[in-house]
């Protein structure tokens, strides 16, 4: 997947899913996240209006709905209170499909309200 995001393609694979890259999203190259999966920016109307697209494998039992959500519960732990989770699940085809939703104040961005929006796709594989 690395050499994926420096290409900057408009059409990318993912674990076999092939996605379209709208143009106005733009790959990063040089964050933690990057490193370890396909991170993308969207630049809103302001400089402070940004949102990052992540793509990312997991096999095995760290791919869970469970783990994932147990991890990203981390990003608000300095304010649990705070945190709205919402999730849904459907199967879409053959695949189950998880929908995920976050908010509240989170340390990622030093105690400011923070989205997160998230689909886990279960496959063969992952």
């Amino acid at each position: 997947m690395a050499l994926v995001a420096h290409a900057d393609p408009e059409n990318f694979m993912v674990d076999g899913f092939t996605f379209v890259r709208p143009p106005k999203w733009k790959w990063v190259a040089n964050d933690k996240l990057a490193d370890k999966g396909l991170l993308l920016r969207i630049q809103g109307s302001s400089t402070n209006d940004t949102a990052s697209v992540y793509f990312r494998t997991f096999h095995g039992d760290d791919g869970t709905a469970e783990k994932r959500i147990k991890g990203w519960r981390e990003y608000y732990k300095e304010s649990p209170n705070s945190l709205k989770v919402g999730s849904t699940t459907k199967t879409v085809g053959s695949f189950k499909v998880v929908y995920v939703e976050m908010e509240g104040k989170s340390a990622l961005v030093s105690g400011k309200e923070f989205g997160l929006v998230a689909t886990i796709v279960k496959t063969k594989e992952g």
